[in-house]
């Protein structure tokens, strides 16, 4: 009964934390921020590799789904809110500045803070499709013009820039992809820890279920060695009135 007990007050405690919502303290959420004002490349690869790291890094006591719900819920929220008014503001409708702002802290205290991260990373995408775009079309234009013009070089320095680029894009990933083995590994050793605790949990109840078979064989034997002895018994009773009677 006690152990019962105990186990139904760790239940009810993994309830409570469960429904319980994280209080984030000043020093996390500074980690964040910072951490997301070095690192520009939100989400990337993926969103869950992305905050993981963020947790490794910053020491967080929380899942990496919680963390990005933290950094763009509100701001999310926010901004939206933003974009109704700045629209309603076309229609012809003024916006006080200051209260706009009061409201947009309130929805996201540190909006201006994460406005400038995504705007960053907007940016940087928005740079990379241009890019692109670009060579793509000096490189048709190239090809249109080969026999009347000169082939396009670039600049040493822009080279060295590509290069420096590319090999810290390509370490990047080679980071990525250690640490994704690494999660990897340790989710593969927490599956056989799992598996062990099963399988020595299931050979204790084999022999605790042999040990009931054993009680019962032995009560069972029990029971007819005393049916015996009473049967026993019954017939040197009757054996003996019977010698009574005949004298």
């Amino acid at each position: 009964m006690a152990s019962t007990s105990k186990m139904d007050d760790k239940l009810s405690t993994k309830r409570k934390r469960k429904t319980e919502p994280k209080k984030w303290s000043e020093r996390e959420v500074n980690d964040i921020l910072n951490y997301m004002r070095v690192h520009r490349n939100i989400e990337k690869p993926t969103a869950q590799i992305y905050y993981r790291k963020l947790i490794d890094e910053s020491k967080l006591d929380a899942t990496w789904n919680l963390v990005r719900f933290k950094v763009k819920g509100g701001w999310q929220k926010a901004d939206a809110h933003r974009k109704s008014i700045m629209a309603g503001e076309e229609d012809g409708d003024e916006i006080d500045d200051t209260t706009l702002r009061a409201k947009l802290v309130r929805l996201c205290p540190h909006y201006e803070k994460l406005s400038d991260i995504f705007s960053v990373r907007k940016e940087m995408e928005v740079v990379g499709r241009e890019s692109l775009e670009s060579r793509s079309s000096l490189d048709m234009l190239h090809c249109e013009d080969e026999s009347t013009t000169e082939p396009l070089f670039t600049s040493g320095i822009e080279d060295l820039s590509q290069v420096a680029s590319m090999d810290a894009n390509r370490r990047k990933f080679q980071e990525d992809r250690l640490w994704v083995e690494r999660e990897t590994l340790k989710l593969q050793q927490e599956q056989f820890l799992w598996a062990k605790e099963v399988e020595e949990r299931k050979m204790r109840l084999e022999e605790q279920q042999f040990k009931l078979e054993e009680r019962r064989i032995a009560l069972e034997e029990q029971r007819r060695e005393a049916d015996f002895q009473l049967k026993q018994l019954e017939l040197e009773l009757k054996y003996f009135f019977s010698l009574k009677a005949f004298h």
